[in-house]
């Protein structure tokens, strides 16, 4: 019986062997004819405008399209020509569902003690204040950690504002840290009573634009 389980395991290992070097020669050619179209493209690409005319096309015709916006459905018809101009064929649409969000009017000021209006942008997926606007003091906060450190009390009825700055990096690791403030900072101040959050732009400019983004709500919040 030990026998019989050793001869087949010599054949197995045989035939497998045999096989691997009949497949090998195929696959390396395969590899082969892989790499030599994927440098085509990559040349043709280098020498070839088409893709970011392809963006500027949408960035400008189109611009910012929201999901569930009437842009967004622009951009699809949009999308449909582009590719049918290219020359593809097949080109579908489908149906979904998204939840949708409307960007409507944004203002903030200093009132006190020196009045002076700020440069802000809603995050999407925000709630809007009433229609009166809030009014309240502002306490600030170096980083996100240093809000979800303070006590649980003491925030009511004032605004929160997190002045975390990115850390500039040639990778851009420090974009990770940074962005969490971006639902971190009115999930942390709701929980404490604030009636408002405010946070510096995610990005390593000094420039006086608001950068916006996404953020989520949690479900006691």
């Amino acid at each position: 019986m030990k026998i019989l389980q050793l001869r087949n395991i010599l054949l197995s290992c045989v035939l497998g062997g045999f096989l691997s070097l009949l497949t090998t020669p195929l696959a390396y050619a395969s590899d082969e004819a892989v790499y030599s179209e994927a440098k085509s493209l990559i040349k043709k690409g280098l020498a070839s405008d088409v893709g970011f005319e392809i963006v500027e096309s949408l960035t400008t015709e189109i611009g910012p399209r929201l999901a569930g916006s009437e842009a967004e459905a622009r951009a699809r018809s949009w999308g449909e020509g582009k590719f049918r101009e290219l020359g593809f064929s097949n080109i579908r649409t489908e149906p979904f569902l998204v939840k949708h969000w409307e960007r409507k009017f944004e203002q903030a000021q200093i009132i006190s003690p020196y009045p002076q209006n700020l440069v802000i942008t809603a995050l999407g997926g925000s709630i809007s204040t009433s229609p009166g606007g809030v009014t309240g003091e502002v306490v600030s906060f170096p980083t996100l950690q240093d809000l979800k450190d303070a006590p649980l009390k003491g925030l009511e009825g004032k605004i929160v504002f997190v002045d975390e700055y990115m850390t500039r990096t040639q990778g851009g690791s420090g974009y990770g840290i940074a962005v969490r403030k971006r639902s971190g900072a009115a999930n942390e101040a709701g929980k404490r009573g604030a009636i408002a959050a405010l946070i510096r732009s995610v990005g390593t400019d000094h420039h006086r634009f608001a950068h916006t983004g996404q953020m989520t709500y949690e479900d006691d919040v």
